[in-house]
């Protein structure tokens, strides 16, 4: 039951965030929007899961249901370093 009740509280932060990300687009305007901020919660993700699993990329990949070799190449992709 608490683990739906989370779900929901993050559903509900993150819809408020994409909210205020798609009225911050000018109307008429092309935007990438999506892409930008995939990349940026994506970094984000990483960067915060690193510090909690203090550097190790084996427990990072199993916290995020990635395999350690996606961790790897996603910290280079990013430029992340620990």
């Amino acid at each position: 039951m608490k683990s739906k009740q989370n779900h929901q509280r993050m559903e509900n932060v993150i819809e408020s965030f994409c909210r205020k990300l798609i009225h911050a687009v000018p109307d008429g305007s092309d935007s990438d929007v999506h892409p930008t901020v995939i990349s940026t919660v994506e970094q984000i993700l990483l960067r915060v899961a690193m510090e909690e699993c203090e550097g190790s990329q084996i427990a990072v990949g199993r916290l995020l249901g990635l395999h350690r070799n996606t961790v790897r190449r996603k910290l280079q992709q990013y430029n992340l370093q620990y």
